[in-house]
């Protein structure tokens, strides 16, 4: 059995289970770039305080055993998907690496995650629940967002600046590398 596979049976029983209760839990997915688990004291980590993070993971749900890819593209991919992301040819961050002095060239990395994809609002969104998402998308640009693979409700932080510093509504043009991107449903506000 493929572990994409593995990986949305494991997520159904999460969801079927939830069903059946009366109140259905919240699920809030935190994924932060270049931060390892064991960079948490939640995790064992004696150094940093985390103690936020902390009470998420005591009340919560922690994962103990998952893969992730190297960089941040492929690895929202295949959480998004449930898929190893090399599957559709999402194997750099997007726009892929450029290194015009290696000897060994790169195949070409995919713009996007497909749509035909049956991601992870989806199945949520099939189970009852409301979905958002709050943060860096970097999985593909107008017309691959959030709210184009079943997000309910957007606030996206596109490409790599930090907030505040080019700011802009994608209503104004909001390109890749700069800008935030509101919406409701895929509708840009």
């Amino acid at each position: 059995m493929r572990s994409g596979s593995i990986f949305a049976l494991g997520l159904l029983a999460l969801l079927v289970g939830a069903v059946a209760h009366a109140e259905q839990p919240n699920i809030v997915m935190i994924v932060a770039d270049d931060l390892g688990w064991a960079d948490l004291a939640c995790y064992g980590n004696r150094f940093n305080e985390t103690p936020n993070i902390d009470r998420l993971a005591r009340d919560g749900m922690k994962f103990t055993q998952f893969y992730a890819m190297p960089v941040c593209s492929p690895t929202r991919a295949s959480i998004q998907s449930g898929q190893y992301p090399a599957r559709f040819g999402l194997t750099a961050h997007i726009p892929g690496h450029w290194k015009p002095f290696e000897k060994l060239v790169e195949p070409p990395c995919a713009l996007a995650m497909p749509h035909e994809v049956y991601a992870l609002p989806l199945a949520l969104r099939d189970a009852g629940y409301a979905t958002g998402h709050f943060g860096k998308w970097h999985l593909g640009g107008k017309g691959s967002l959030p709210g184009d693979f079943g997000y309910d409700e957007v606030f996206e932080f596109i490409g790599h600046a930090i907030p505040g510093a080019r700011v802009r509504a994608a209503a104004e043009g909001a390109q890749a590398h700069g800008g935030v991107h509101r919406g409701s449903g895929g509708v840009v506000h």
